[in-house]
């Protein structure tokens, strides 16, 4: 399990991390999830190979690898938590479309979901979107947030996607 996680990390970040580095990040994770490693088939559950994947690229920031303010490190944020396929200029033409749109709650949801995950490291489950639009006055639910994630992963993948429901008062 664990070289199987690691061999993941090399390949999705080739030549960036000692491979003790590497394990001991993979080790963090599978600790972290010690309760739910492999699905049905016995396979790796996909969020203990995008977790991985997260806490390498974290570790590559926070260890001055990545310049956190970087092209490349958008990219890699952008890869890690849209599940790869958009690199950072695709998520602002996709962001600036909706702007333009006039979706404002779909938008909103996605800087926050974005900004959490830069500063979390990972992708922010849905109750953290959820916490810190209610602190700037929105009333969602996490329905709203999972349906904005996926009409902008429609978006990005140039099928559109229907809009977020309006919250509620």
């Amino acid at each position: 399990m664990i070289e199987e996680l690691c061999q993941h990390v090399r390949q999705r970040l080739p030549g960036r991390l000692h491979f003790l580095i590497i394990h001991t990040v993979v080790n963090k994770v599978v600790n972290r999830w010690r309760y739910a490693l492999r699905d049905e088939q016995g396979l790796v559950v996909a969020g203990l190979r995008a977790d991985a994947h997260r806490a390498a690229l974290a570790w590559l920031r926070d260890h001055g690898e990545i310049r956190a303010s970087g092209q490349e490190y958008d990219d890699l944020l952008a890869e890690t938590v849209l599940g790869g396929g958009f690199d950072a200029a695709a998520i602002r033409a996709g962001i600036d479309t909706w702007v333009r749109q006039r979706r404002v709650t779909e938008t909103l949801i996605l800087i926050q979901y974005l900004d959490l995950a830069e500063t979390n490291g990972s992708a922010p489950s849905a109750q953290q979107v959820l916490h810190r639009l209610r602190e700037r006055g929105r009333t969602l639910t996490p329905h709203d947030v999972h349906e904005a994630l996926l009409s902008f992963h429609h978006l990005l993948q140039g099928q559109g996607g229907p809009p977020c429901p309006a919250p509620t008062r």
